[in-house]
């Protein structure tokens, strides 16, 4: 599953495809319009909270929104990012050094 971290989007998404694998989909408190690179709007009405997901071994919590996005699993906004702060990064390197339980 391709992830995608990016510091433009306020809140963390999943694909509607990979969310209707897992279980706890349930309404937005209010629907939400997003909007994506090419300009347009999507709608998110609903979410899947407290979600266990893992990445090399390490396991994250969290509330997820649910996009029908195709090109990635996972979005990961800036409610994950601001959790982690502060993090250390190479883009040269290409990796992201995470606070991970102190």
């Amino acid at each position: 599953m391709m992830i995608l971290v990016d510091s433009g989007t306020s809140h963390t998404f999943i694909s509607e495809q990979l969310a209707q694998s897992l279980f706890g989909v349930a309404p937005t408190e209010k629907p939400m319009g997003v909007q994506v690179a090419a300009g347009g709007i999507l709608i998110c009405n609903t979410q899947i909270q407290h979600v266990v997901w893992y990445i090399q071994g390490f396991s994250f919590t969290s509330d997820l929104k649910i996009l029908p996005i195709s090109s990635y699993g996972i979005i990961l906004g800036m409610d994950w990012l601001e959790q982690y702060s502060s993090m250390q990064m190479d883009w040269k390197l290409k990796w992201i050094a995470v606070p991970y339980e102190g």
